[in-house]
């Protein structure tokens, strides 16, 4: 917990506060350390999986559109 590089790695992604917290702890801080950035995780992670979902859904509706604009095209050449 005093290493210097390793407070500077885990400053990385942690806030500050919550590291002075992490370390001021009698017992269990590297577990809470570990808790912590799984915590970090996860919400980057649900972060990430909801982009994946709005990006799938906006390639559906091109999809859709670009669907519905061929269809268009090709009436209009049927009725030339």
């Amino acid at each position: 917990m005093d290493d210097q590089l390793m407070s500077e790695i885990v400053l990385t992604v942690l806030p500050e506060d919550k590291w002075k917290e992490i370390r001021k702890l009698e017992f269990s801080r590297f577990s809470n350390l570990i808790k912590e950035l799984e915590s970090l995780f996860i919400k980057e992670a649900k972060k990430d999986i909801r982009g994946i979902e709005d990006l799938t859904e906006s390639a559906a509706e091109v999809s859709q559109v670009y669907r519905f604009v061929e269809s268009k095209s090709s009436d209009m050449r049927d009725l030339s």
